[in-house]
């Protein structure tokens, strides 16, 4: 705009234009005469400055992050320079332009993004709402497509056969009339929709015109339809096409990335309702499998502390649901494989069953040991034709007398780790389908869930038994400042519920001798007074002081380095596991804690750090009873001597209430039956 006259005049954009330099060069340009760089600079604004006659010149770029949107120029007919502040004030006018331009792209743009989140939310509607039925969802896709590309004409095509048919179809008006056109034709490659599902692909065709020697088909039907462009998109389904969207639009010209890949959005929708019906339908057959899972489930929940029933429940619904006539559940036990559950197996054949359990793990024939050796599904279909190095002939009996054919056994895995398998088994040979295999390690996966929360259940159960035996003998150490021998009672009390025995002492030591029990509860009490006290070299407790460390031996006849009086102790009142733990302060040892177990029963890491802490906190107790007798035992003779000295000032004169209260304090502090304060004179001795 040049006063009040519109120049809608176009400018090159090259440099040899001011504003095309401007644009190319990404910078202001300010000129205070244009005239004389006309010929030599800027011949493209020859016409422009005869036409306006201007002679000063200022252009400012408009930069949207690095990128030229376009130019402002200000255009002065005098040759004079324009100043600082106008200069500023044309980057500003700059820059809002360019936030003008931002905020309506913007703008259009969310109103273009709105419009399809719209389209596509109302489709997902209808895909939730018609989960048996495909047909409502395919037309609302043709019909926002139709409206969303301005298109001519939009279909969802399918094969059926060998042919293609329209089963949704959307169009402006002026198509209804071609409708027929879209009936059923051949599924090949002579027309966009054939190529695109048979090739599994996107057709984009700009011009129909032009793409007879593509598709033969495609020319005489957008002549008769009004169309000239058309884009085809595959429905994809494990990327093979099972169908495709066709969008026939009345001009010609490209489809853009945005636009294919909103048409692409509507086809995976349209595949996406065709899923849901196709899951819907399974969900029917899988109910019944929901069912019977939940029904074990609800079990698990019922029986935290026993996995029995949970055993016997998934026995009773995989036979059922496995079409199955037998169920075995098989538990792993150290080296041994048990059966804990059976269902449907009649009398002699579970009798012969029960017999033939519990196997070795390594020398076991059965399925159900090699599906637990392999960590793998064990699936036979005829367990009798099998050799006897592969199964046994006392199963194969078991087999007989049961009933017993085909065999399908999966393991129980808890983090790779096998616990079990579940074995079902048919009167009929054949192997069992890749269903079936998969609920029965459903059903696995419930046992192992079972198997866990128990585990877990009791876990949880000792941790908090332990938790409130260490928070008690901690409520007694707070208690028990002066004495730690309370705190040593708890802590044995605490042992003997927690370990399981009645064998339990803690020894105290000076460094040298290993004194009689401190506190102590069962055997010790017979045989401590006789040997102890004793020195501490040589004794189990002087090994653990002197190797600052917990020992642990499970048997104590067969242990390689119990000193000789512990060995002597077993054989004279009976063998014993043991463990010592050493009371340590500042790495010198002041004793140990010391639990047996008889007969011989071996102690858990978690015993053993429980153990541990036990020691520990008997540490605590005789330390804080030293700290406390030494606190009080100062203070007594702080108070003593503040008493005396308080006397002292007292009695500036006389030294008698001194020598008194120096007495009366050595009585008390000292606990004895006599003091006396004595002074010499004239070389005698006397009381003064």
């Amino acid at each position: 705009v040049f006063g009040d006259e519109q120049h809608d005049a176009l400018l090159p954009l090259r440099t040899t234009s001011v504003a095309g330099r401007s644009v190319l060069e990404r910078r202001s340009i300010h000129l205070t005469d244009v005239v004389p760089l006309i010929d030599s600079e800027y011949p493209d604004v020859r016409d422009m400055q005869r036409k306006y006659g201007h002679h000063a010149m200022l252009t400012m770029p408009l930069l949207r992050e690095g990128e030229v949107l376009g130019v402002i120029s200000l255009l002065r007919k005098e040759a004079r320079a324009f100043t600082p502040a106008e200069v500023s004030l044309l980057e500003t006018f700059a820059d809002q332009a360019v936030i003008a331009i931002e905020n309506v792209r913007l703008f259009n743009e969310t109103k273009e993004a709105l419009e399809q989140q719209t389209a596509t939310a109302e489709i997902l509607r209808v895909i939730s709402g018609s989960v048996t039925d495909t047909q409502p969802v395919f037309d609302a896709i043709v019909q926002s497509c139709q409206r969303l590309f301005s298109g001519k004409a939009v279909a969802l095509v399918m094969p059926r056969d060998e042919v293609l048919e329209s089963i949704a179809f959307a169009h402006d008006g002026k198509a209804l009339e071609s409708r027929g056109a879209l009936d059923p034709w051949p599924l090949d490659r002579g027309s966009g929709a054939g190529s695109c599902i048979l090739d599994s692909r996107l057709i984009a065709v700009a011009d129909t015109a032009q793409a007879g020697s593509q598709f033969p088909r495609m020319p005489q039907l957008a002549l008769a339809m009004g169309y000239h462009s058309a884009l085809f998109v595959p429905l994809l389904r494990g990327g093979a096409a099972i169908g495709c969207l066709a969008i026939l639009r009345a001009a010609a010209g490209e489809f853009d990335a945005q636009e294919v890949a909103l048409a692409q959005t509507f086809a995976d929708q349209a595949v996406i309702a065709i899923e849901n019906v196709r899951l819907f339908n399974e969900t029917n057959e899988a109910l019944a499998r929901q069912t019977a899972t939940s029904d074990v489930l609800q079990v698990i929940s019922e029986s935290p502390t026993d996995v029995q029933p949970v055993f016997d429940i998934i026995a009773e619904r995989a036979t059922a649901l496995t079409a199955a006539r037998y169920c075995l559940v098989t538990r792993l036990d150290g080296e041994q494989v048990r059966l804990v559950a059976m269902h449907g197996v009649n009398e002699a054949g579970g009798a012969a069953l029960r017999a033939a359990w519990p196997q070795r793990l390594q020398g076991s024939t059965s399925i159900a040991a090699r599906a637990i050796r392999s960590r793998e599904v064990v699936n036979v279909d005829d367990l009798l034709a099998l050799p006897d190095e592969e199964y046994a002939p006392v199963m194969k009996r078991a087999c007989e007398l049961a009933g017993f054919r085909s065999g399908l056994s999966v393991p129980m895995l808890r983090d790779q780790q096998v616990v079990g398998a579940i074995t079902v088994n048919r009167a009929e040979t054949g192997v069992y389908a890749d269903k079936e295999v998969a609920l029965l390690q459903t059903f696995a996966r419930q046992a192992v869930v079972a198997i866990e929360n128990v585990r877990l259940f009791n876990e949880t159960q000792e941790a908090l038994e332990q938790q409130t035996a260490t928070a008690e003998v901690l409520q007694v150490v707070s208690a028990s400042m002066a004495d730690a021998t309370p705190v040593f009672e708890k802590i044995l009390d605490s042992c003997e519920r927690l370990f399981g025995t009645q064998d339990l002492a803690v020894f105290l030591t000076d460094g040298q001798v290993l004194s009689q029990p401190t506190a102590y509860r069962g055997s010790f009490g017979s045989w401590a007074s006789s040997s102890y006290p004793r020195p501490l070299a040589g004794t189990l407790s002087g090994m653990v002081l002197e190797r600052g460390r917990l020992m642990y031996w499970p048997d104590t006849l067969a242990a390689p380095e119990v000193p000789e009086y512990m060995e002597q102790i077993a054989r004279e009142h009976g063998n014993f596991a043991g463990c010592t733990a050493p009371l340590l302060w500042k790495g010198r040892g002041i004793g140990t804690l010391n639990v047996m177990r008889r007969p011989p029963r071996p102690f858990s890491g978690k015993d053993l750090a429980l153990l541990s802490t036990f020691a520990d906190q008997a540490v605590i107790a005789i330390q804080n009873a030293r700290l406390f007798n030494e606190t009080k035992q100062a203070l007594e003779r702080q108070t003593a001597t503040a008493n005396v000295l308080k006397v002292i000032s007292g009695s500036p004169t006389s030294t008698q209430p001194v020598f008194d209260a120096i007495v009366e304090n050595l009585l008390r502090l000292f606990g004895t039956e006599f003091a006396a304060v004595h002074l010499l004179r004239d070389g005698v001795v006397v009381m003064p």
